[in-house]
């Protein structure tokens, strides 16, 4: 009688061990969760200003050497 006292003893508090360690592990993923998606919105963000003609324009001039074409550099195509 003792032993199985003892052995559902153990188990009752092996299980709440377990439960308590599952609690740390959700709440570290949901905080890693929330840090990943705010780090996702700003490279949302980040991305959309690189891809912006504002951005881009002032870019390609400085960085690229480009300029915009002339009238005789633009062909037409039927």
């Amino acid at each position: 009688m003792l032993f199985l006292f003892m052995g559902s003893s153990i188990g009752y508090v092996w299980s709440n061990f377990e439960k308590t360690q599952i609690g740390y592990t959700l709440s570290d993923l949901k905080r890693d969760e929330m840090r990943l998606e705010a780090n996702n919105s700003k490279l949302r963000l980040e991305l959309a200003f690189l891809k912006s003609p504002q951005n881009l324009e002032p870019r390609a001039v400085k960085k690229l050497g480009l300029r915009q074409p002339s009238a005789e550099q633009i062909i037409t195509l039927p």
